[in-house]
């Protein structure tokens, strides 16, 4: 894919960076770039100012159909939902679209690298992070701030500015909305993990199929020499099962697998290896590695082995046998606001869960949290936000079981007031900001900021949002926040 002289449009630009990224690839491949975004530049200045180059035309605070009419080629951010109006339009015009995924895919393929691809509702960050820790040389990024994908291949001259010209093995986080621009030409991932499949982004896709359908593209492309890993666990994975992938399929668990399954699972303090019909333990765990950890660890851990398995003598790398994987596992990196433990001390333990954006995610922090040892009591629960079209009736059950209304929190939101109806309380306490929230928390216990949903009404997005909380715990509690 050559960009050189063309007429590009960039449609987001967006303020996490990936658009940043493109913008920087499209640039340094020689394009024509007008770069077009509904927010202003105001909201914009943090990315305009890391964009290497001053010959850009802008378009921000709207879309302008005669950019779109003279643009030899539309590339989108993740952030434009697949269905919106201004992709329709591109379509109607006969416009070439792009994507992030979809240039990376080209240029992958031209480098003749391989990547690992893993997507979810809930744990791809965790389990991406934790995969690229089994695999030493790969290169981790995706959908993760700083870390977009054409913020990890700098284009097709990349060799001459210092890269090794041995092809790359990457481990890419990928979300719903990259993979809905997924095509039959691209690349497939010689690892596919779907950590697990819930309600979420509806308001995003429209429906909960659309949203599902998007997943499924990560395999789409996947050939029988691939590798598909499921969680057995999730009763969304029959889903998957009936679209038939073409890949080698196999499953993690926290229960023990049929015997006809290959995959690897978890019973009590051992994880064990199944393949064909045969049985080998792998390890033991300290009992204290929690059910929601061990479902982020077991696919790490099956697809760090799966890609020693089919490796490629073109990419040569260190080995990764089970027991090399095993001897890493002490030191898993702990991953910022994924119940990232950011203050402990023997009086308190803060953990910033600020990416729990669905309901899902915070039921996992009060399950593995609500034990209090050895985290200490009692739970103190911060939560509420913005609604993304989710059900609230299974976290309100949680709550109601392990938290005392005194120790519950409530951020103000659209989704706070669907929670607040499926709470028994005869009293709630619902707050306007985080900062009066904080002021008021008590100074023993462990305290979860855990929001089981989006951030859109106070904040810029989750990571803002967790930032903000990590700054007013340390104004509370003094001392040094999350190792930073």
């Amino acid at each position: 894919m050559f960009f050189k002289n063309k007429k590009v449009l960039l449609v987001g630009l967006g303020i996490l960076g990936g658009g940043v990224g493109t913008a920087n690839y499209l640039i340094e491949s020689g394009a024509d770039l007008t770069i077009t975004d509904l927010k202003n530049k105001k909201d914009l200045h943090r990315s305009i100012k890391k964009i290497k180059s001053k010959k850009i035309t802008y378009r921000l605070g709207r879309h302008d159909e005669k950019d779109f009419k003279k643009a030899d080629i539309i590339v989108f951010n993740q952030s434009v939902p697949f269905g919106s109006h201004w992709v329709k339009f591109a379509i109607k015009l006969q416009k070439p679209i792009e994507s992030d995924l979809t240039i990376f895919s080209d240029s992958l393929k031209r480098n003749k690298g391989e990547y690992i691809g893993i997507t979810g509702t809930r744990g791809k960050t965790t389990t991406s992070n934790w995969l690229a820790h089994f695999l030493p040389e790969a290169t981790m990024g995706g959908n993760m701030p700083e870390k977009g994908l054409l913020c990890l291949d700098r284009g097709p001259s990349s060799t001459s500015r210092g890269r090794s010209s041995v092809p790359q093995l990457f481990v890419l986080e990928l979300s719903s909305f990259q993979l809905e621009y997924s095509n039959p030409k691209t690349l497939a991932p010689k690892i596919a993990i779907i950590t697990n499949l819930y309600v979420d982004h509806v308001n995003y896709h429209g429906t909960l199929k659309k949203y599902f359908e998007a997943k499924f593209k990560i395999f789409k492309n996947q050939t029988k020499n691939d590798y598909l890993i499921l969680n057995r666990d999730n009763k969304n994975t029959s889903l998957i099962l009936k679209e038939k992938p073409k890949a080698k399929i196999y499953f993690f668990s926290l229960s023990s697998l049929p015997k006809n399954q290959n995959g690897l699972f978890a019973t009590d303090d051992q994880i064990i290896f199944q393949e064909d019909g045969k049985q080998k333990l792998i390890c033991e765990l300290k009992k204290d590695f929690s059910g929601h950890l061990r479902s982020n660890l077991l696919p790490a851990m099956l697809g760090a082995h799966l890609e020693e398995g089919s490796r490629t003598s073109r990419i040569p790398r260190s080995p990764t046998s089970w027991e090399s994987i095993c001897k890493r596992i002490h030191g898993l990196p702990e991953v910022p606001m994924r119940q990232e433990i950011i203050l402990k001390n023997k009086n308190v333990t803060v953990i910033n869960d600020s990416a729990a954006t669905s309901p899902e995610a915070t039921i996992a922090a009060i399950e593995r949290f609500a034990k209090g040892e050895p985290f200490g009591k009692p739970l103190i629960l911060i939560c509420g936000g913005t609604d993304k079209q989710l059900e609230f009736k299974d976290l309100a059950k949680k709550i109601n079981k392990y938290i005392k209304p005194e120790n519950h929190f409530l951020l103000e939101g659209s989704a706070t007031n669907k929670l607040i109806r499926q709470l028994k309380f005869k009293k709630v306490r619902t707050f306007k900001t985080l900062k009066d929230i904080v002021q008021v928390l008590p100074k023993e216990g462990t305290i979860v900021f855990s929001p089981a949903a989006a951030s859109f009404e106070k904040f810029k997005n989750e990571f803002d949002r967790g930032e903000q909380f990590n700054k007013l715990i340390k104004g509370k509690f003094g001392g040094k926040i999350g190792g930073r």
